[in-house]
């Protein structure tokens, strides 16, 4: 299944579900940290709102990999630069997002792996 078919589906599925879906695409390293900042204050501001709000569903479907240097898991953006998952994760925690304080946060992310081979990424099925 291609990408395009996995976002229909999740779309169609968590529609289905009940839930609000903000979706955005081929989205920068840079513009999917900023967007799941942005998702994390709009939740902030509209805290009484989300009284109703159960649970955060954030899914993120891309390239990927490991970070040789820090030894933990790193995202690509369109542009080829990458982040760590645990930098939209914090946007999200009670810190940072109160509004889900006690509520579940569930993160998917599926990544087409790039197996680093004499110093050339390549795209691994």
């Amino acid at each position: 299944m291609g990408s395009k078919e996995d976002v229909d589906s999740l779309t169609r599925l968590f529609e289905k579900l009940g839930f609000s879906v903000h979706l955005k695409q081929d989205l920068t390293a840079l513009k999917m940290k900023a967007f799941a900042e942005e998702e994390s204050k709009d939740l902030r501001r509209g805290m009484k709102e989300t009284d109703n709000l159960d649970m955060l569903v954030f899914v993120i479907l891309t390239h990927g990999g490991l970070d040789e240097e820090s030894s933990s898991d790193k995202i690509y953006g369109t542009d080829g630069e990458f982040l760590h998952p645990q930098k939209i994760f914090a946007f999200f925690n009670n810190d940072n997002c109160p509004a889900l304080m006690g509520k579940p946060k569930f993160f998917i992310i599926q990544v087409r792996a790039v197996v680093n081979t004499f110093g050339k990424n390549f795209w691994q099925n």
